[in-house]
């Protein structure tokens, strides 16, 4: 066991992962962009501050690694609203604050998905989207 912040940080499972905080589960992740199936890792947990979702257009860093998605619910929250989003048959949950324009059901956004948990038998990985790593710059 650790304390809450650990746990949040390093979940063990899965369980533990959607137990804690709010989380999408996805069996599929090597479907997304800038992300490869680990071997026994059957799936992974995406939490919402993982993810950027971007009113279509509006994404200026990292175009390449972000999915197209079509929103399917919006949820306000308060502080900000819940995005639930469909990438080719995959669902996520992602928030965005107030402070940004609002989207809506049936709208084509980009997400742009920074990392995840993928799990095996033995032990919890955290993935980076290999797609945002820094590319060698050549200057003519």
């Amino acid at each position: 066991m650790g304390t809450p912040v650990e746990i949040y940080k390093s979940p063990g499972t899965p369980f533990v992962a959607k137990f804690i905080g709010r989380s999408s589960v996805v069996e599929e992740y090597g479907k997304l962009k800038g992300f490869d199936q680990v071997e026994g890792a059957d799936r992974a947990v995406i939490r919402p501050e993982f993810i950027k979702i971007s009113k279509s257009g509006k994404l200026d860093q990292y175009i390449s690694a972000a999915e197209t998605g079509i929103v399917k619910d919006v949820v306000f929250r308060g502080n900000r609203i819940d995005i639930t989003v469909d990438i080719n048959g995959i669902e996520v949950v992602g928030e965005r604050s107030l402070e940004k324009d609002l989207v809506a059901v049936g709208e084509t956004v980009h997400v742009l998905i920074y990392r995840l948990y993928v799990f095996d038998e033995a032990q919890t990985y955290l993935l980076e989207n290999k797609e945002m790593q820094e590319q060698d710059v050549f200057y003519i």
